[in-house]
């Protein structure tokens, strides 16, 4: 049994701790200790970390990733130059 960090829903959520996880051999750390659909949760490597400081940097990309994507989309809004066509008469 190994604790994790989840780094799944660190924008929404935070980060949080799980106890208890069973890493299997792809990466995946599954706990049947949480209620489910069908009995265990997984999750994927690129979603758990080790460490704090691991879940935290991770997190902090996140950040920065989902930051330039709303800069990008605010760039985009700005540049909309709305144009009126003729109105028949």
């Amino acid at each position: 049994m190994t604790d994790i960090w989840i780094t799944k829903y660190a924008l929404t959520d935070g980060i949080k701790f799980g106890a208890g996880y069973e890493i299997d051999r792809d990466g995946w750390a599954q706990s049947k200790t949480l209620p489910s659909s069908n009995g265990y949760w997984l999750i994927s490597k690129s979603n758990f970390h080790d460490t704090l400081d691991a879940a935290y940097t991770a997190a902090e990309k996140m950040r920065m990733k989902k930051i330039a994507s709303l800069k990008k989309q605010i760039a985009k809004l700005e540049a909309i130059d709305f144009k009126i066509a003729e109105v028949p008469e």
